[in-house]
């Protein structure tokens, strides 16, 4: 009996092999690639261009460890576009109170911790950006990886 079950499977083998291998018609994952340039980015996804919701839309269907990291990143810059815009508020505050504030005291601090607080916002949301940025290449890296590329 084991003897017909050993023959039965040597002959399947090659069958089930052949069945798993790949063929022209099947389809294969685009890679996904991305340029920065100064003050934009490009993603391209196959050979077509396209935004950032439509690469989170491929990666959540494809890869969802890639999408994670993706989500991951996206909500690191959105922190760091945040902690970037109370700098900028910051900085404003200590410009004005260079010009309105008449007593010398009030003026000197008031307007030092405002360009202290630019400081240490932009730093900060520089960093979250920073972080979201390697996130999303490492959501890139790991779908091509999966895909094949």
């Amino acid at each position: 009996m084991s003897k017909y079950l050993y023959l039965t499977a040597f002959a399947l083998l090659p069958m089930l092999t052949w069945a798993q291998t790949p063929t022209a018609n099947t389809p294969t994952l685009p890679k996904l690639r991305y340029y920065s340039r100064f003050l934009s980015e490009k993603w391209e996804l196959g050979d077509k261009d396209v935004q950032p919701k439509d690469v989170a839309l491929h990666l959540e269907k494809h890869s969802p460890a890639a999408y994670y990291d993706w989500r991951r990143g996206q909500s690191l810059s959105k922190t760091g576009d945040a902690f970037t815009s109370l700098g900028t508020v910051s900085g404003v505050v200590g410009c004005v109170a260079l010009f309105t504030v008449k007593d010398d005291y009030q003026r000197a601090w008031t307007s030092a911790g405002g360009f202290i607080g630019l400081a240490v916002f932009d730093l900060t949301g520089l960093c979250f950006n920073m972080g979201g940025h390697t996130k999303m290449e490492r959501a890139m890296d790991t779908y091509n990886r999966a895909a094949g590329y």
